[in-house]
Order: structure tokens, then C-alpha cells, then sequence
């Protein structure tokens, strides 16, 4: 499986979770090997898009979003490294996060049966980033909805 190392010794991999072998670990030295969850990385987008305009974040994430497909692609992770350098102050922590958003959308694009794929991440981001939800209202909102209806409201938002 893919792995992403980073410059602090940190890392993401897939292995298996409770679906499927495409959960996203990250794995940090001295600390537990855990998932990053929705609410987590959605609210470090939320203080990204106050330091830095949802401008500029939104449309740095839609840049990986646009050439994401099923099939990890590392010159994908490299253009993360280059565009993460847009954030001088906080290179590492952007590179883990978009990292982790692009290794997430890969694994939503491979699940079994999948109808929206890669898209209820863009929403999730679209609604922290563009909306000021709250992280948790933006990793809840779509629970137990019907894919039509997710797949609705994302032509709505213009995805």
C-alpha cells in the first residue's frame, strides 16, 4: 500500500480499517497509529481558511481534488509538498492535511459501490471552507442522507 513519508517522521498509509483495506493512518513518532477523522482535519481547514482566506484554500484543495481519481499518484503528494510552501508559516501541517484529504478521497473513490466518491469530501470541505459550518455539523451532515440527495445539493454548489 501507498505511503506519504514527511519531514518530521510522520507519515500516512493505507491498511485496513472496518470497511475496507483504504483507511488513512497517520502515524506520527512517539505517538499512536491513529485515523484522522472528518471533524479533525475539517477543523484544521476551518483555521486555515481564517489565516489565509477560503479564497486561497478552496481553491488549493480543488487543485487536488481535480486530479484525484481512484489510483494514488505520487506526483499528486509532490504537488502537495510545492503548493504547501504557499503556507510558509505552517509548510508540514498543510502538507499532512491536504496529504490526508487526497489519500481520503482516493479511498472514497475505491470503496465498494460507491456513488459519489470523491465528492462528499469536496462537500464537507465546500461547507467549512465556503459556508462557515462547523466541523462537526460539516462530518455529520451528510450521515444516513440518500446518495441522491448528497448528489443533489453537490450540482447545487456547482461539483
Amino acid at each position: 500500500m501507498s505511503i506519504v513519508q514527511f519531514d518530521d517522521g510522520s507519515f500516512l498509509e493505507y491498511a485496513r480499517g472496518s470497511f475496507d483495506n483504504w483507511c488513512v493512518y497517520l502515524v506520527k513518532p512517539g505517538i499512536e497509529r491513529k485515523p484522522p477523522k472528518d471533524v479533525d482535519y475539517f477543523d484544521q481547514l476551518k483555521n486555515l481558511k481564517e489565516k489565509h482566506g477560503k479564497e486561497k484554500v478552496y481553491s488549493d484543495f480543488v487543485e487536488i481534488y481535480e486530479k484525484t481519481t481512484r489510483d494514488f499518484d505520487e506526483s499528486i503528494i509532490e504537488s502537495i509538498k510545492i503548493l504547501s510552501e504557499r503556507y510558509p508559516e505552517e509548510i508540514l501541517d498543510v502538507q499532512i492535511l491536504f496529504a490526508t484529504l487526497y489519500m481520503a478521497m482516493v479511498a472514497e473513490e475505491n470503496k465498494r459501490f460507491t456513488k459519489l466518491g470523491k465528492k462528499i469530501k469536496r462537500l464537507g470541505v465546500h461547507q467549512i471552507v465556503n459556508m462557515d459550518f462547523d466541523p462537526h455539523q460539516a462530518a455529520n451532515f451528510s450521515k444516513g442522507m440518500p446518495w441522491r440527495e448528497i448528489q443533489n445539493i453537490c450540482e447545487i454548489y456547482g461539483f
